[in-house]
């Protein structure tokens, strides 16, 4: 017999309360006491909430690279019930942790991938950080935390082009890799060089595992997908958007990892 809790949570998940009750959940948790990690994240989190609440239309479609348990995902959903929306997850358990969250009865136009995205469809070793599965990725990485535990396992890959209908226009991508990101975008060049979406992504210290330069994420955003790159909060503040230098000595200080990439025009 299901409690009352469950019972409660049946009844509001995809009605005209989940939005509601998403974001008292979110201002409770931020009442309680995080560490300064927890609270950046979760200032990102908002910051994101609120350009998709700009940018997204019911039926706009969107991507989850790096879906973990499907949080954002949920997000996007809720703004966006009559889009399409793909969410990549390559730790086996998360992903079928996001089934059980969004079941295909009810959730008919979310397309769950077992599979880590990057510009190769291959099998590769992951680093799965089993202390804080969210630092988990194609490479390892500097942590946040000392005595991480971490399981090497094998995961598939798959290029965002080769997965997404070539006419599907995407509205919103979200990447959040731990520094395979450039890959992603590797991966998925055509769909955003044709689409133009919204792009919010990580871009920190982790890509050095990957040989990877700001420079070279500028370049394949602005140069080859036309798009422009600023600050989460500077872009909803309408202010300019970075040069090449200026991205790159961002990311390379630390102060801001992660950025949006936006159509010119806004």
């Amino acid at each position: 017999m299901m409690g009352a809790k469950e019972v409660a949570k049946r009844l509001i998940v995809g009605s005209r309360f989940d939005p509601l009750a998403r974001r008292v959940q979110r201002t409770v948790r931020d009442l309680q006491g995080t560490s300064p990690i927890e609270q950046t994240s979760r200032r990102y989190d908002r910051l994101t909430f609120r350009i998709m609440d700009l940018v997204l239309r019911r039926d706009s479609n969107c991507v989850d690279a790096g879906s973990l348990v499907g949080d954002i995902l949920w997000e996007m959903r809720v703004r966006a019930p009559l889009g399409v929306h793909y969410a990549f997850e390559p730790l086996p358990e998360f992903a079928q942790k996001i089934r059980d969250r969004f079941p295909s009865r009810r959730f008919p136009n979310i397309r769950i991938v077992d599979a880590a995205l990057a510009d190769e469809a291959e099998r590769a070793s992951f680093q799965h950080v089993v202390t804080h599965p969210a630092y988990s990725g194609l490479r390892p990485r500097r942590y946040d935390y000392p005595d991480e535990r971490i399981e090497t396992i094998t995961v598939n890959t798959v290029r965002l082009d080769d997965v997404l209908p070539i006419d599907l226009p995407v509205r919103f991508v979200k990447i959040d890799v731990e520094g395979g990101e450039l890959g992603v975008l590797q991966g998925g060049m055509r769909t955003l060089s044709t689409h133009r979406p919204f792009v919010v992504f990580e871009h920190g210290d982790a890509a050095e595992g990957y040989g990877t330069r700001p420079e070279d994420v500028f370049d394949l955003l602005v140069t080859g997908c036309g798009l422009r790159v600023s600050t989460l909060d500077g872009w909803l503040a309408g202010g300019p958007s970075f040069s090449e230098d200026e991205f790159a000595t961002c990311v390379r200080s630390g102060i801001d990892y992660y950025f949006v990439a936006h159509p010119p025009d806004r």
